[in-house]
């Protein structure tokens, strides 16, 4: 009886750095987590927020968990060519964006970043993650400053 090949075709030195170890699914999990987290924070706790403001919060959160469903979980990004890391930055990137929208809305998704950072971290080459998360923490800075968080 043959045996399966139960062994990735993607030799380890080719994976992210995050999914070498065999715990590639904690990475997700996480921004998953963080998201669930920060929504229901947001939703507890923000009685000014107005009714067409909560329902573009559970656009964007919804969005969000499907676009990361989808583009990081689905695909489980390889690092076979430059194209795949490309691919990967771009939907880290949208994610990004969704974070961004839903900090405009409330507070409590900076949380999500703890989930943001561990996926950028985990899925892309280091000179790239370093340079997303450098962009990434610029833009969490400033919005903080400007929103009176960091005072």
């Amino acid at each position: 009886m043959p045996q399966e090949n139960t062994q990735s075709s993607v030799s380890p030195e080719r994976q992210p750095p995050g999914i070498q170890d065999g715990r590639g699914w904690a990475w997700p999990a996480i921004y998953q987590l963080t998201l669930v987290v920060a929504t229901m924070l947001a939703l507890l706790t923000s009685q000014h927020l107005s009714l067409s403001e909560r329902y573009w919060l559970i656009t964007f959160v919804a969005s969000s968990a499907i676009w990361h469903w989808l583009s990081i979980v689905e695909t489980k990004p390889v690092l076979e060519s430059r194209q795949d890391a490309i691919v990967t930055t771009i939907s880290l990137a949208v994610l990004s964006v969704f974070w961004y929208l839903l900090i405009l809305i409330h507070p409590a998704f900076y949380l999500l970043l703890l989930g943001l950072y561990s996926q950028i971290l985990a899925f892309l080459p280091k000179r790239w993650a370093l340079l997303f998360v450098f962009i990434l923490s610029v833009v969490a800075a400033t919005s903080a400053f400007k929103s009176g968080l960091l005072e």
